[in-house]
């Protein structure tokens, strides 16, 4: 069983509908973690608003597509939603859900991402670790550049994590077996090629100006604080 992970917060609804209808064919189940961590928006609410999950639902249905939605914990006295502690927790919560749903596989996808894969795509997933696909960026829908091969499927075999950084992706039997990260500190298992089965589309330009500066702030805050290391 192949698990779509998907971390979203405060994102448009359209790119959430075609987030998760791309997903036909491609996966049996969706793990949506809704809810922003410590550090991004801190003034902001720590949960989506709520037509974006009822968005996912709609559109996993539509498709036949099981999902699980998780919202953000709550506070003990107020019971109000919680920001996750960091990016990567709230990642590595969705890998431990996946495994514990019993997904053979967890295919990481974002919220202003989308697929394209064709018929042979699920043949080729077999009994490796990780295996990369063809990321393409687009603007307003315009393809933007060629593409290159990432890494965005990942065992649970051995269990997996997240681990010093949202792209830490290691298993947890061997914390020296890492399926994704920086390659300059950590030993990285080579991953299987699909480019030529699948296409990851990533285009950011629906989000409103708020969330894009959101965005920008938190990452020159992570390499400001080094809220994410590798060393």
């Amino acid at each position: 069983m192949i698990a779509a992970t998907l971390c979203w917060y405060c994102e448009p609804l359209a790119a959430l509908d075609r987030c998760v209808r791309s997903l036909a064919g491609v996966t049996d189940l969706l793990i949506a973690l809704d809810g922003r961590w410590r550090g991004f928006a801190d003034d902001a609410p720590a949960e989506s608003p709520a037509d974006e999950s009822d968005t996912i639902q709609k559109a996993a249905a539509g498709i036949g597509l099981d999902v699980v939605i998780v919202a953000p914990s709550r506070k003990p006295i107020t019971q109000a939603p919680a920001p996750w502690e960091s990016q990567v927790a709230k990642r590595a919560q969705a890998c431990l859900i996946a495994t514990e749903l019993g997904a053979d596989y967890a295919f990481v996808i974002d919220g202003d991402e989308w697929i394209e894969a064709s018929p042979e795509f699920r043949g080729h997933v077999q009994e490796d670790l990780v295996y990369s696909v063809l990321y393409i960026n687009a603007q307003n829908g315009h393809v933007r550049d060629g593409g290159r091969a990432i890494r965005r499927i990942y065992s649970t075999a051995h269990g997996l994590t997240v681990d010093r950084a949202h792209n830490g992706y290691r298993t947890l039997d061997d914390p020296s077996r890492w399926l994704h990260g920086n390659g300059r500190h950590v030993d990285l298992v080579e991953p299987v090629d699909l480019s030529h089965f699948i296409t990851l589309f990533h285009d950011s330009s629906g989000r409103d100006e708020e969330r894009s500066q959101a965005r920008d702030i938190y990452r020159s805050k992570r390499r400001r604080e080094q809220l994410e290391v590798w060393v």
